[in-house]
């Protein structure tokens, strides 16, 4: 185990580094002119020569990108993530309002997309000729084929617009985070509910439900017995693994429904250029992945016999 935790922080440290690289290097190759784009075409032409300089110096306009992610690295490790220049206060600061306003949301989100992807799973492989499963199958491959932003402006135009049910663009109230919930919730049932279908049929293919088949056990014993079990290793993989969708998809869903979390943090840094809250984002977001990775393995070979005893022989060979 510590062995796997000491691997997993190398590739945590590895994977941070070559993010922020990357970020720093696709943001400084927008043609997107910083000064413009935070104060406006009409203000930047009527600045003085002076001024446009001293705005280029506090941008890093003109500075090599490898100086300026070298300097940020070096704040990193010193326990700094730096300024915000949209924002002009320590990034630190904006990250962690960003996530206390999308944290209750998007876990809710990642909940309930995992309880029911992974009970409607289930219930359409127990119950194969029933029409409600071929509707259930249907709908989820239409969830699955639709884009995020398509469902978010749905059912923003539905019940916000036309029907003025639900208020958006405000972090304070239950009702402003019920529709980036929802839409969050809709796109990650599909990949849990296929994936569990999936499992479902593999083990109802296996050995020992042939085997509890001649011993008269019917299609309900087999789940409660075999199929449920069996099909829960893999679906805590596949739910852990659904962090990083999860998030990624709060990105595009927050900023249809004007909703201030990180996704709409993220969106207005880089449309800013404002790389160094960027690259804070990147470092915590590949964090909360890592973590929940590693949760995932700890908590399957925890629940799983089979993993412990391979993890022992691996070791001793």
């Amino acid at each position: 185990m510590l062995k796997s935790i000491a691997k997993n922080a190398l590739e945590l440290v590895v994977l941070l580094v070559l993010s922020s690289a990357v970020i720093f290097l696709l943001v400084s190759a927008s043609p997107i002119d910083p000064i413009t784009s935070n104060y406006g075409q009409v203000a930047a032409s009527k600045m003085s020569a002076a001024k446009i300089a001293s705005l280029k110096e506090y941008w890093g306009v003109g500075k090599p990108v490898l100086e300026r992610l070298a300097a940020w690295i070096g704040q990193v490790l010193q326990g700094n993530l730096g300024e915000s220049l949209i924002y002009n206060e320590p990034v630190t600061n904006v990250i962690a309002r960003g996530i206390s306003n999308s944290l209750p949301m998007l876990t809710i989100a990642w909940l309930l997309s995992g309880l029911f992807g992974y009970a409607l799973g289930l219930y359409s492989e127990m119950k194969r000729s029933k029409l409600s499963v071929k509707i259930l199958d249907a709908f989820n491959f239409v969830l699955m084929s639709s884009p995020t932003y398509w469902i978010a402006i749905l059912l923003l135009v539905v019940f916000s617009i036309n029907l003025g049910w639900i208020n958006v663009g405000s972090a304070n109230t239950f009702e402003s985070a019920l529709l980036p919930c929802i839409v969050l919730t809709l796109s990650g049932i599909p990949v849990v509910f296929f994936h569990t279908k999936t499992k479902c049929k593999e083990i109802l293919k296996s050995d020992y439900v042939a085997y509890a088949k001649t011993n008269g056990l019917n299609v309900k014993e087999i789940f409660k017995k075999h199929v449920i079990k069996n099909a829960s290793f893999p679906f805590i993989s596949i739910q852990f693994a659904q962090i990083a969708e999860i998030i990624g998809g709060s990105v595009v869903v927050e900023q249809v429904f004007s909703f201030p979390g990180l996704g709409y943090v993220t969106v207005n840094a880089a449309c800013g250029s404002d790389v160094t809250l960027l690259a804070g984002i990147s470092l915590v977001t590949c964090v909360i992945v890592f973590i929940g990775s590693f949760l995932a393995n700890t908590i399957t070979v925890l629940l799983d016999p089979r993993l412990k005893r391979q993890k022992v022989n691996n070791a001793g060979a």
